[in-house]
């Protein structure tokens, strides 16, 4: 219990001091964006909550209208921008659609976005390159492996026991070693994914990190408990094993279910 809550307080700090992403009022500089330009309230652009200055609700990586207001808010010192900031980059064509930001906003369409403003006969903007590594970190795709592969080996194992087949108690074991290996690849690319998506240590993501980070912990623990004992196990020993396994697998699911909830909602 000890090491666990220093394991704890170790991590907490240090995920929020590589995380923690540089604090920019959204909701304030949307306001002041449709007080300044008296946005009436059933436009469009009104309607786009987050997705003014960032791609989207999910990615909070600037859009090309964000880019170019945070540019002119830096350059101005404020926290918040005023009509000088705004006035400052109403003459770009910050999403390149051939419509000038100030255009754009007196039709009711989006600066941010190429698609909503384009004139006729503009070329069409450049497709984004591709990055080697996604802001997802691959995270998707490996996550399911650790969570298959653990199911797997206790299912394996128990049939194993009942049996009392010493084929299948060994291929329970390898499912787990395994299932524990890929259980830190998956760790590891979540917090890579967070790294690159700028999201915060906190909440549901605190949570499905802890939960997650538990249930590694105790697969490798049942791996040690299970070294050259495929079949020798006491009695005692396999009830403390399966007690552990329980707690690993509810944990692991559980953290599956917080991951599924920051992707899909509640």
């Amino acid at each position: 219990m000890n090491r666990t809550r220093s394991a704890k307080r170790l991590l907490i700090p240090a995920l929020i001091a590589v995380m923690a992403p540089s604090a920019w009022a959204t909701l304030d500089i949307r306001e002041a964006f449709l007080s300044n330009y008296k946005i009436p309230p059933n436009s469009p652009v009104a309607s786009l909550g987050c997705k003014l200055c960032h791609v989207s609700e999910d990615d909070p990586t600037f859009n090309p209208y964000g880019k170019d207001l945070k540019e002119a808010l830096t350059a101005s010192k404020k926290d918040i921008p005023d009509a000088a900031v705004f006035a400052a980059i109403e003459a770009k064509d910050s999403d390149g659609d051939g419509t000038l930001d100030m255009d754009e906003i007196k039709a009711g369409t989006f600066p941010g976005d190429p698609k909503s403003g384009a004139k006729a006969g503009a070329p069409p903007p450049k497709a984004p390159e591709k990055p080697l590594i996604p802001k997802n970190g691959f995270h998707p795709a490996i996550v399911h492996f650790p969570i298959g592969l653990f199911i797997a080996g206790l299912v394996l194992d128990f049939l194993g026991m009942v049996r009392k087949d010493k084929t299948l108690l060994q291929a329970g074991w390898y499912n787990i070693i395994f299932a524990a290996l890929t259980a830190f690849a998956g760790i590891g690319s979540g917090l890579l994914a967070m790294f690159m998506k700028k999201l915060q240590p906190q909440g549901l993501m605190l949570n499905h990190i802890l939960y997650a980070s538990g249930a590694t912990l105790i697969m490798c623990v049942l791996v040690g408990m299970r070294v050259h004992r495929h079949e020798k196990m006491s009695a005692g020993s396999r009830t403390i094993y399966y007690v552990l396994a329980a707690v690993a697998f509810v944990a692991i699911s559980y953290a599956g279910h917080l991951g599924g909830t920051l992707v899909y909602g509640e």
